[in-house]
């Protein structure tokens, strides 16, 4: 590589193992994806301190797996870089060998839900994680690896950046998909081509949600002093909707024209 200033913008050990394989002739690299589900939920009902808490203990259970797994000789431990990110975290592997690879999903899915399961270190142990998989071939995707790293040998970090995360949004774009089936395969049984339409809906509902939320804000703003000292200071207390919380808000609405 050029130097280590025109891949500032770019995580050094991921692009370490990207080079492994383009330079070991490896077959196969992996990207594995897991998922909080319903994290919006822990922090509607509980607050964001405590959704975090969980997510901060639920990297760590994935990390204890994984080191499990390689310890365990399914997976070279020098052929794999696990990238957190908030909610979600990425695993990157190569092999020569599909099956390895294959059965780290499953692994990993079974080894932190149970643990989580069968836990309650931070107050939880109802919520689950979603984790979904996708190898490519080598044949797939080597073009676009040794075009990232000539950018890398010639140009600046901005452009490096540029094709850094374009080989990356590539690779993601079929785990994006199959995260979902995941999330989505009560609904979707063997009909697996309405995952698409289904995470469309709710991107939709989530849209329109944000844009009503901002609509009705300042007129709750501008009633919510209007109530007795109690309400208010049930409202105020603490993040989180308890039962009477929500009963309260409840009333306000009911009463007040525009929030609805």
């Amino acid at each position: 590589m050029k130097g280590f200033d025109n891949i500032k913008y770019c995580n050094r050990e991921l692009l370490w193992l990207i080079k492994l394989f383009k330079d070991g002739n490896y077959e196969y690299l992996n990207i594995l994806t897991g998922d909080v589900d319903n994290l919006g939920y822990l922090v509607a009902e509980n607050g964001r301190a405590v959704a975090q808490n969980f997510v901060d203990y639920t990297i760590n259970v994935i990390r204890l797996s994984i080191e499990e797994i390689m310890s365990s000789r399914i997976l070279n431990p020098i052929n794999n870089v696990y990238l957190p990110s908030g909610e979600e975290v990425s695993l990157f592997s190569i092999d020569n060998e599909f099956e390895v690879l294959d059965h780290i999903n499953d692994s990993l899915s079974y080894k932190v839900n149970k643990n989580i399961k069968e836990n309650s270190i931070v107050g939880f142990n109802n919520i689950t994680i979603s984790f979904a998989s996708h190898t490519y071939r080598r044949s797939e995707i080597i073009g676009m690896v040794d075009h990232l790293f000539w950018v890398i040998s010639q140009k600046d970090a901005n452009e490096v950046a540029i094709e850094y995360f374009r080989l990356l949004s590539f690779l993601r774009k079929e785990v994006e998909r199959a995260i979902d089936i995941e999330k989505f395969k009560n609904l979707l049984g063997n009909n697996k081509n309405n995952v698409v339409a289904l995470r469309n809906y709710v991107f939709f509902k989530m849209i329109q949600y944000k844009k009503d939320v901002k609509k009705y804000l300042p007129k709750f703003n501008s009633v919510v002093n209007s109530y007795g000292a109690g309400q208010l200071e049930e409202l105020t207390e603490s993040f989180g909707i308890s039962n009477k919380k929500s009963r309260i808000i409840k009333q306000m609405i009911e009463k007040n024209k525009g929030l609805e």
